[in-house]
């Protein structure tokens, strides 16, 4: 059981993150359950520093020393709320377990109207990915179709596959 003053852990086990170095984004691909999430700058940078032994205040001023503006421990623990709503955190207890998740209007309210830079707010985007068999799968021949992408022959002609 997570205790309740733990620092967060990222999970590492059956992912696959890339850093976009260009935007400073990350995509980090879950493998156990084929969903893909994009980190924005901000989330990326806490998420990289959850390694189990940096508290939330630690976590705080080495993403304001990389971002060169103030990150606040509101700020991080929105970004913790929202990486463990994605299943990246092995370990967080959450800023307050009794009050429940602290939600986005409520952080930003706390945190205050200088912090709604678009850079700093925390911010996750996550797509599931198809199955492969439903990746692959194409229509055949004769089949109704909107698209040549649709068609297993790469052909869609009046609206039917060739």
């Amino acid at each position: 059981m997570v205790q309740h003053d733990s620092n967060p852990r990222a999970r590492r086990e059956k992912l696959l993150v890339r850093e976009m170095m260009a935007s400073g984004e990350t995509v980090v691909y879950d493998l156990a359950n084929d969903t893909a999430h994009c980190l924005n700058r901000s989330v990326a940078l806490v998420f990289r520093h959850c390694d189990g032994s940096s508290s939330v205040a630690e976590i705080a001023r080495s993403v304001t020393m990389e971002l060169d503006e103030p990150f606040g421990e509101e700020l991080v623990r929105l970004a913790l709320d929202e990486l463990g709503e994605a299943s990246l955190l092995e370990e967080w207890a959450g800023a307050d377990l009794e009050a429940g998740v602290m939600s986005r209007r409520q952080a930003l309210g706390r945190i205050g109207k200088g912090a709604l830079i678009a850079a700093l707010v925390p911010l996750i985007t996550t797509i599931i990915a198809p199955t492969p068999a439903a990746a692959g799968t194409c229509l055949p021949s004769g089949a109704t179709c909107s698209s040549g992408f649709q068609c297993c022959s790469g052909q869609c002609v009046s609206s039917q596959c060739v």
